[in-house]
């Protein structure tokens, strides 16, 4: 589960399961090479403010059932959910994960942002002199962009806003005036959906379907997948992504929102390691841990910033990560405050080697 105080730590003992599943916050201590196991899944829970999420915690604290919609909802119920509308930083943490598996197909929407390790600008306002400088740069304009081992980047999804024109009238699409991408469900057919992606007519999408739950993978499970709504997927491992866009066409119709572009992305799932931890190499029938795991750094130099994601579903202690790779970084790092943009600053030179300073 996602709100315990203390997780499973496997730094002396081997442990083997068939199916795991880590909740939001959830942890597990040394699965480099020490967890046995069959697939991994991770949810990351948005929580839902248009339809309450279903909160019913098993005094049990256990999963009695592998059901789709229990799972969801012991999942709502057993870890704090992310806020909206603002950004947080993120890494990918099983293999095959591309862009389009973090949208909703605007119900609601979501923004994903890279972070740029390279980029120059003037030093001060007066002065012309450039330097090398790591921040967030530019947007994930594809669907179907790999996100890799050690790989950071920022997520932002859309709250519920019912504030600009009440409700919709589904039969007279004048009367929606507010910004859609603020609902959490909506149907097949309203907008020619059914037209792209067949076989779903009747049926509804968005984060509601999903308790709030966005879980990792979801694609070979028929009711996660219609839940988001512009991705195909034929159950061999080929998924296609419909982009959408929002336009005012005039009066007929007169609001057009989140409607598909005809602008299609395509990528082939490696079958065989959908549910494998990111880190993982499949080396002569076995999947393995490699020794290292190593962020590129092609073109950075003195100075530069560059965001590393944590690629393991288990806290980094910072003074520790520093010892191992500290030929190559200043002896200090940041903490981002979750709100806005401002980081604080620890000296690492000040610290101990089990200080409860960790990035997770």
């Amino acid at each position: 589960p996602g709100d315990c105080d203390w997780y499973p730590n496997l730094a002396a003992q081997a442990a083997e399961c068939n199916n795991i599943y880590f909740l939001q916050g959830g942890e597990l201590g040394r699965p480099d090479s020490l967890v046995f196991y069959n697939q991994a899944r991770v949810q990351l829970n948005f929580g839902l403010a248009q339809y309450p999420q279903v909160l019913d915690r098993d005094s049990t604290q256990v999963i009695d059932t592998l059901d789709t919609g229990y799972r969801m909802k012991f999942s709502a119920a057993r870890s704090d959910s992310l806020k909206r509308e603002q950004w947080h930083m993120l890494s990918a943490p099983l293999r095959n994960i591309v862009s389009g598996d973090y949208g909703f197909g605007g119900y609601p929407l979501t923004y994903m942002q890279k972070f740029g390790p390279i980029r120059t600008k003037p030093q001060h306002d007066m002065d012309t002199t450039n330097y090398v400088v790591g921040e967030w740069t530019d947007f994930f304009t594809e669907m179907s962009e790999p996100l890799v081992a050690t790989e950071g980047f920022a997520f932002y999804a859309y709250e519920f806003d019912d504030t600009e024109g009440g409700a919709w009238n589904r039969n007279n699409p004048t009367q929606y005036l507010r910004n859609r991408g603020t609902d959490e469900l909506g149907y097949f057919n309203e907008m020619n959906d059914n037209s792209y992606v067949s076989g779903r007519a009747g049926g509804t999408y968005g984060l509601k379907n999903m308790n709030g739950i966005l879980e990792l993978p979801f694609f070979e499970d028929s009711l996660l997948l219609v839940s988001h709504r512009t991705q195909y997927y034929d159950g061999k491992g080929n998924s296609v992504f419909y982009h959408i866009g929002d336009a005012n066409y005039g009066s007929n119709p007169p609001l057009q929102y989140h409607y598909f572009t005809g602008r299609t992305d395509e990528v082939t799932r490696e079958v065989a390691g959908n549910y494998r931890f990111i880190p993982e190499e499949y080396k002569q029938g076995n999947w393995v841990f490699p020794d290292t795991v190593v962020h590129s750094g092609a073109g950075l130099s003195a100075s530069t910033e560059f965001l590393a994601g944590n690629p393991y579903m288990s806290s980094i202690d910072m003074v520790a990560f520093y010892k191992d790779n500290g030929q190559w970084l200043e002896p200090q790092f940041r903490v981002w405050d979750g709100a806005g943009n401002t980081f604080i600053s620890y000296d690492i030179d000040t610290l101990n080697v089990g200080n409860e300073i960790t990035s997770t």
